[in-house]
């Protein structure tokens, strides 16, 4: 039953922290349908979210797994965990990577909305038009 969990953490940080990352990247670069600011800072939000959560998930799962396979004796489990955790800082650099090549920042960035500007109703000094 040990092996299967380490396996299962194993698998859950080598598949998901990727399969995140990836559905956080196409999130980012996407044109969504945002009518309101409110609606675009929640897209925003949630973007950012998946980001924070895999680039967390990439170093801390590997790390969990290692502490458990350390204390329940399983040394091959160890070595895998280790080598998740040498990789942790490949996704970094390819979330690096990302980022300085987008016109905007991968993380803080709110699309744009389809909400009409509000019209000036005060003029601090001349009108145009009267």
């Amino acid at each position: 039953m040990k092996r299967a969990g380490l396996g299962v953490l194993f698998y859950a940080g080598i598949y998901g922290v990727p399969f995140l990352l990836i559905v956080a990247v196409i999130r980012r670069a996407s044109k969504p349908w945002t009518p309101t600011h409110a609606a675009a800072e929640a897209f925003g939000a949630t973007t950012d979210t998946l980001f924070i959560t895999s680039m967390t998930a990439a170093v801390v799962l590997p790390a969990l797994g290692l502490l458990l396979s350390k204390v329940l004796g399983e040394p091959g489990w160890a070595r895998h965990f280790i080598g998740a955790l040498v990789a942790a800082p490949l996704l970094f650099v390819v979330l690096c990577a990302a980022g300085s090549t987008a016109s905007t920042p991968l993380v803080g960035h709110v699309p744009d909305d389809l909400e009409t500007p509000s019209p000036v109703r005060v003029c601090a000094h001349d009108c145009p038009g009267g």
